[in-house]
């Protein structure tokens, strides 16, 4: 006695575009003998009716993305941010060059004369003829009235220069002169450094949302009821439509690694 259990795996019908799988198990007890050769293979029978809907199968694995659609176009610049601080002020340049002299402006009023410088000493004296001794000073009379002024006598030998009498005080100053007009503008100073960057502004309000971009790859047009979506190789996206696999899985080679057969 023994006992056959045949596992059978096959296709039952697809739904929504996923392969479900009904499992059979049959197990029966009879007596057998030696395997006999294999039989030639029965005319197909006609198919039965298509039976009550089983329960949707576990959601497949989700198809690869699609290619990102095109960037929508840039939203609206959002509000400028508040003005940063203002940066220390950088190193003044270098001072121009002086601008040509503005014409002379008129003469302030003269200011008050200094005191008189003390009297320079007397030049030295020419060579005198030779003089006799001097007699004692009489007594000094009475003074006489003055007398006409003579004519003056011609002018002697200008005596040595006595040394320069204090500065006398400064005089008020006169009123100032008319402005001379404007000299040339001088060469600019090299620009300072930079100063600080100040603090970043608020950030402004987001731009509306692009328009939606086109649909990514999805299943391909094409193919007939009952059909299965298959790759043709490992290249993304590259899938053709094939006839969904014969109902009897035990007269269809493809199924053949489906069924499992145990004895005991």
């Amino acid at each position: 006695m023994a006992t056959t259990s045949v596992t059978v795996t096959r296709s039952n019908e697809i739904i929504n575009g996923l392969l479900t799988n009904t499992v059979i198990t049959t197990s029966s007890t009879a007596a057998y003998g030696p395997t006999g050769p294999q039989g030639p293979a029965g005319p197909m029978g006609v198919t039965g009716p298509v039976g009550p809907q089983g329960p949707t199968g576990p959601q497949g694995q989700q198809g690869d993305t699609g290619p990102t659609g095109a960037t929508g176009p840039t939203g609206a610049t959002g509000a400028q941010g508040i003005q940063g601080l203002q940066g220390p002020q950088g190193t003044t340049g270098a001072t121009g060059p002086q601008g040509a002299t503005g014409p002379k402006g008129d003469t302030g009023d003269t200011g008050l004369t200094g005191a008189t410088g003390a009297t320079g000493a007397t030049g030295a004296t020419g060579p005198q003829g030779l003089k006799g001794d001097t007699g004692d000073t009489g007594p000094t009379g009475p003074a006489g009235a003055t007398g006409a002024t003579g004519p003056t006598g011609p002018k002697g030998d200008t005596g040595d220069i006595g040394p320069t009498g204090l500065t006398g005080a400064t005089g008020a100053t006169g009123p100032t002169g008319a402005t001379g007009p404007q000299g040339p503008q001088g060469i600019q100073g090299d620009i300072g450094p930079a100063g600080p960057t100040g603090p970043t502004g608020a950030t402004g309000a987001t731009g509306a949302t692009g328009p939606q971009g086109p649909a990514g790859q999805g299943v391909p047009v094409g193919g007939t009821a009952g059909q299965l979506l298959s790759k043709i190789n490992s290249t993304d996206y590259n899938t053709q439509w094939i006839n969904a696999p014969a109902t009897n899985p035990l007269s269809n080679t493809a199924f053949g690694a489906l069924v499992t057969m145990e004895t005991k």
